[in-house]
């Protein structure tokens, strides 16, 4: 008798309000929605949030548009007053997006985008959001619902009782052990936690002339977004070494323009092949040619939209801290990374002097609660 058992089209996994997973049982279903088969599509209630909007982020958003009378124009709720302002400025950079402009709901603390009913416009602000893991989060629209008398009361689920961010932290220093707590910095999801560290590095690399990211192997579609629009010339400044195990080829391509460097994005394993890059070779780069390395590198959980390393969650500026290191510190962290097999050892020779980049607040990172028993968002 098999293990499995059949879920109907668009059910949730786990068949819960907040679940980013759902059912697709047939290779039929599966291709007709990567197809984008009307039929399919309208039955997929959840999934993904970079994917899919949230029933609770739809029904909040069309009431906020009834509220306020925002007929004929389109709303964007986001994760935070920094999300909104990065969504408005991708947008005014686009040839239809100077009527998009910042909004807010002061009541419920909520933040967004409007801009008049334009199709090149919907698809320029989903796509950010999808790429950049801005959507406000499902659990903070049900409270908002909630507040307004829209829902009754939040679905019942487990929630940690205690100080969720140390907790979060306590169980990120397992897999992480060199890390303290102010390295662990937890992003309302996966794909923003990713790109805050993206944003953060290239800024720093760009002020050293260091423009040109790596994709090793197979990445996510939102990762290779990243790399593809939002560097500054991705013709230039976007490279694709498609074998995770060809590290000649990539020593060569540091040989080659090593100078112009930035980075390098590889997952660990990669999805679907389960290929793993050699993690201390790569550490190793940065001793060499120069690269920031893994303090700024993200920890993510493939299969969830939930905690990552890479944002900080507390109000403040944005800001990088570059703590100065003696000699002797960096050679000891290099070997301890290796060791480990974490990319965690100090950046490249002329990244002042060797000091540890730390991403207090990266750029555009929103924030989620920090207080004891708080709901993710």
């Amino acid at each position: 008798m098999s293990v499995f058992h059949h879920l109907p089209l668009g059910r949730r996994i786990p068949d819960r309000l907040h679940a980013v997973s759902v059912s697709l049982p047939t290779m039929r279903d599966l291709v007709s929605y990567e197809e984008k088969d009307p039929a399919i599509v309208r039955q997929i209630a959840s999934g993904y949030p970079r994917f899919v909007l949230h029933p609770c982020l739809r029904q909040l958003t069309e009431h906020l548009v009834r509220q306020h009378g925002l007929a004929g124009r389109t709303l964007w709720l986001t994760a935070s007053a920094c999300s909104a302002a990065g969504l408005a400025a991708h947008l005014a950079a686009t040839p239809a997006g100077r009527g998009a402009r910042i909004t807010s709901f002061a009541a419920d603390d909520l933040h967004g985008v409007i801009h008049p009913e334009n199709p090149d416009l919907f698809v320029a602000a989903k796509t950010f959001l999808q790429n950049t893991g801005m959507f406000l989060g499902s659990r903070v629209a049900e409270d908002a619902l909630v507040r307004r008398g829209i829902l009754r009361a939040v679905e019942p689920e487990p929630s940690f009782a205690g100080d969720a961010l140390a907790e979060i932290r306590r169980v990120l220093r397992r897999a992480l052990p060199m890390a303290g707590d102010a390295d662990l910095l937890p992003a309302c999801s996966g794909m923003n936690a990713i790109y805050a560290a993206f944003r953060a590095v290239s800024e720093l690399q760009a002020a050293r002339g260091r423009t040109l990211w790596v994709q090793l192997g197979w990445l996510y579609r939102d990762t290779i977004a990243l790399l593809q629009r939002f560097t500054p010339d991705p013709a230039r400044d976007y490279v694709h070494l498609p074998d995770v195990f060809d590290f000649a080829a990539l020593e060569r391509l540091f040989a080659e323009k090593g100078d112009r460097i930035a980075g390098v994005f590889a997952e660990t394993p990669t999805n679907p092949l389960i290929q793993t890059p050699d993690v201390p070779a790569l550490a190793g780069l940065d001793v060499l040619l120069g690269i920031v390395p893994g303090s700024s590198a993200v920890v993510q959980d493939k299969g969830h939209e939930d905690t990552s390393d890479g944002g900080n969650h507390e109000e403040g500026g944005h800001c990088l801290e570059l703590q100065d290191k003696t000699d002797e510190d960096r050679e000891r962290d290099r070997d301890d990374a290796r060791k480990h097999h974490v990319l965690q050892g100090a950046p490249g020779r002329d990244v002042n002097a060797g000091g540890v980049v730390r991403l207090l607040r990266p750029l555009e990172d929103p924030p989620c609660p920090g207080t004891a028993g708080a709901r993710p968002g």
